[in-house]
């Protein structure tokens, strides 16, 4: 943020011959830098988070034919996005910065994954097989009495696409996960990633009883800041 002061406007302000206009002049110069600071530190890290997700590709489920059947080093897309997303819900240690980018932190932990997981780990490339079982263990790691928040709010708001029936992946089961336990019991969800009749009905619901949400089954902007909220 730059800050440019008009000589020209201050003379007309203040007298240049007077000892106290000049020094209310430095006064106020100094006022108004120390307020831009203060702004520039409070809106920076918002405006970091909102270039994040818009700049990293929205996950895409990683068994659908639109991703490549191994995902491997070097990839840059949102097939990458939902298993960087799907890594950390695994449990990854340290979470992984998801930027949709196949990298050496991301291939370290898909192979840590492996071993864990009593898949050959012999390289870093996502088979099919791992995918599932990426999926697999998320879920019952999603599940468990973890907190129900495994990805940042950032993600799950403005990175997850509007979530409807017929979508699966990651951002499926964290919708599913902040659900009430007792509504989606109900109607027999389980956190599996795939939003089928039970996770629409149970939405459904959470939309028609909480004030301002639409009753329409699409999980978008409002209804996930409401969900995170609590």
């Amino acid at each position: 943020m730059t800050i440019a002061l008009d000589n020209t406007l201050w003379d007309e302000m203040f007298i240049p011959s007077d000892p106290k206009g000049i020094d209310m002049k430095k006064r106020a110069t100094a006022l108004l830098v120390g307020l831009a600071i203060a702004a520039t530190a409070l809106f920076a890290p918002m405006a970091t988070q909102t270039a994040q997700a818009a700049t990293t590709p929205r996950p895409i489920y990683m068994r659908l034919y639109s991703c490549p059947q191994v995902l491997e080093k070097g990839q840059y897309s949102g097939c990458i996005t939902e298993l960087q997303l799907a890594l950390n819900a695994a449990g990854a240690k340290p979470q992984l910065s998801v930027d949709g980018s196949f990298g050496p932190a991301t291939a370290t932990a898909v192979i840590a994954f492996k071993k864990a997981n009593g898949l050959s780990a012999a390289n870093a490339s996502v088979s099919d097989s791992t995918k599932k079982k990426l999926y697999d263990v998320a879920g019952k790691n999603a599940s468990g009495k973890a907190p129900s928040k495994f990805m940042t709010r950032d993600q799950f708001i403005n990175l997850c696409p509007t979530l409807s029936y017929g979508h699966n992946g990651v951002c499926v089961m964290q919708l599913q996960r902040l659900l009430r336990p007792e509504v989606t019991a109900a109607y027999g969800v389980s956190v599996d990633g795939i939003f089928g009749g039970g996770t629409a009905g149970a939405l459904w619901w959470y939309q028609d009883q909480t004030r301002g949400l639409a009753a329409d089954g699409y999980a978008g902007p409002m209804t996930k800041t409401a969900l995170w909220n609590g």
